[in-house]
């Protein structure tokens, strides 16, 4: 008799079945910098929660990995950051040495959210060819895209597009912040790049990965995508790419099926287009000011978020983030605040960090107020 996906699950139902003899779903959460995946990931851990499935999740940013897993701390999940570079290239082996390490806590599906300048088509290369990876799945790939900026990227609408090119999933974000024309025209073109993928939501989403554990991962197979890496960690060859100037990388091997051409404008290492630089924030800033800050920022500087101190309310630590022009400081105090050091995190395609700690700093001198509460601790 088949159980039904809708139907409540039990403590260990059979349909789960032994780990030894199932692949663990991996879901990617991909986009450019600022589109939303954080938010789209807070979502996702308790729809998954819903449908009795237990998360395990790991973090990439070029900076900010530990101060994005501080943010989610409410979520009472298993955590691990990768900070400093690329997953697709930078830090392929601190990536696979997470996805292999032993969970501290049991789970049925890991969330991957992936830095917003990854070269994804690298990136499932990468995991294809790793060793120890055999217990996951072929990767779920859910690609967020921000209709404001779409298109409007300059150089960079490169980078986005070969995030698109290679999804498996799509949704779009910020829908409240363009009309009906734009959504339509962003949505046509997005279905142009990716005429295989699946548009999808927080709900459907997390379906598909109860069904991919209820139907024994049975699309493996045939592959998520046409011309799909095959399941992660199955290639018998070298995983630990040596990406030249514009991540050329022929496939060598006649099993490995090749995909389509893309343009590759992603350079790396010392021609890394993309710098981040993280600044403490030691004392306490005027809410409204810092955000005026935030929204001053140069264009160059694409995306900034970290952990603020507020003058108001006293002792309050809240996350903040600027994306698409848009400044936000969170309305909500952090979970366990206790620990976590105020911090800013810059990316972009040039910054000046001798001009941005200058003007933090003269921003704090004129609301100088120690980070630190009464009685010492942080």
């Amino acid at each position: 008799m088949m159980t039904s996906l809708s139907a409540p699950l039990d403590p260990a139902p059979a349909w789960r079945g032994p780990a030894s003899a199932r692949r663990v779903p991996l879901v990617i959460l991909a986009g450019f910098l600022g589109v939303g995946k954080t938010r789209f990931l807070r979502a996702l851990v308790p729809a998954l929660g819903a449908r009795e499935l237990r998360a395990r999740v790991i973090l990439n940013d070029l900076e900010s990995a530990a101060v994005d897993a501080a943010t989610l701390r409410d979520l009472q999940i298993e955590l691990a950051p990768v900070t400093g570079g690329c997953l697709c290239c930078e830090t392929q082996e601190e990536l696979v040495a997470a996805l292999s390490a032993p969970a501290t806590q049991p789970h049925d599906v890991v969330v991957l959210e992936a830095n917003g300048t990854t070269d994804t088509a690298l990136l499932l290369e990468t995991l294809a060819a790793a060793p120890g990876l055999g217990h996951l799945s072929s990767p779920m790939q859910v690609t967020t895209v921000d209709p404001v900026k779409y298109g409007r990227r300059g150089w960079m609408n490169a980078i986005e597009r070969e995030q698109v090119m290679t999804s498996s999933h799509l949704r779009i974000s910020k829908l409240d912040l363009v009309d009906e024309a734009r959504a339509l025209e962003v949505r046509v073109a997005l279905t142009r790049l990716a005429p295989h993928a699946t548009w999808t939501d927080v709900e459907a989403l997390a379906d598909d990965v109860r069904a991919a554990i209820f139907l024994g991962d049975g699309r493996e197979d045939a592959g998520w995508l046409p011309g799909a890496p095959p399941p992660v960690g199955t290639e018998p060859r070298d995983w630990r790419f040596e990406p030249p100037e514009a991540h050329a990388h022929p496939h060598a091997d006649p099993r490995q099926p090749a995909h389509p051409p893309r343009p590759r404008l992603h350079a790396h290492g010392s021609g890394h287009p993309f710098v981040s630089c993280q600044i403490p924030l030691p004392v306490a800033m005027d809410g409204p000011s810092f955000e005026a800050f935030l929204r001053s920022l140069p264009e160059a500087i694409v995306r900034a978020k970290g952990i603020v101190l507020l003058r108001e309310p006293p002792g309050a630590k809240r996350s903040f983030q600027l994306a698409g022009g848009q400044a936000e400081i969170s309305p909500c105090d952090l979970f366990e605040p206790e620990g976590i050091s105020p911090v800013a995190i810059f990316v972009g395609s040039g910054i000046d960090e001798a001009a941005l700690r200058a003007e933090l700093a003269r921003l704090a001198a004129s609301h100088a107020v120690s980070a630190a509460p009464p009685g010492g601790g942080s």
